[in-house]
């Protein structure tokens, strides 16, 4: 996997979608060591966390230096720590212009037995169940590629996203509990 440029007036998925749907899911199944390294090297600044994601952006997004520039100036990061086991990273993104791309992705960093693993979850634009009105799909793409999607919420602020997460975890929910696929933009 790697970057091409994105010539004027090019049909490829914005920058947004390609590491929300293409990137991080790749390096979760191929590479998670890098992420989990980038986790553990950041500290309490995530300071390397941050210039990890920059860098998977410019090496494998493909668009424009001006919109991979844009798109990164505009990440902010945030940790919680849920538990003395969890610890949550979230990438703020852009606000999402097309269907399919990301408000938040949340990376779930879980200690057990002096391991760590990750999960990976995109919050992201999608249609409701009327086809009309926009709402926000709480996903996730696992180590084996699936792209999970644990149904939708209306209110698209970070603490929704966040509180859905930790059902999802906490109580262990399944993939198909009231799930609606999100939809392909259409032409």
């Amino acid at each position: 996997m790697s970057r091409k440029k994105k010539s004027a007036g090019s049909q490829l998925n914005s920058a947004n979608h390609q590491l929300a749907h293409d990137v991080l899911p790749y390096y979760l199944r191929n590479h998670e060591e890098q992420l989990l390294k980038a986790f553990l090297m950041s500290g309490t600044d995530l300071e390397e966390f941050l210039k990890f994601m920059s860098f998977l952006v410019f090496k494998h997004c493909e668009a424009t230096d001006q919109e991979l520039e844009k798109l990164v100036s505009e990440f902010e990061l945030v940790e919680e720590r849920v538990a003395e086991d969890l610890v949550f990273i979230i990438l703020k993104m852009p606000d999402p212009k097309k269907i399919l791309e990301a408000k938040y992705l949340l990376f779930a960093f879980i200690v057990q037995d002096e391991n760590v693993y990750l999960r990976y979850f995109p919050y992201e634009l999608g249609l409701g169940n009327d086809r009309k009105q926009q709402v926000y799909f709480v996903c996730e793409w696992d180590k084996s590629g699936a792209h999970l999607n644990y149904n939708y919420l209306e209110e698209s602020g970070l603490e929704s996203f966040v509180n859905r997460v930790k059902e999802i975890l906490f109580k262990n929910l399944s993939w198909n509990v009231a799930c609606v696929p999100p939809v392909k933009e259409e032409n």
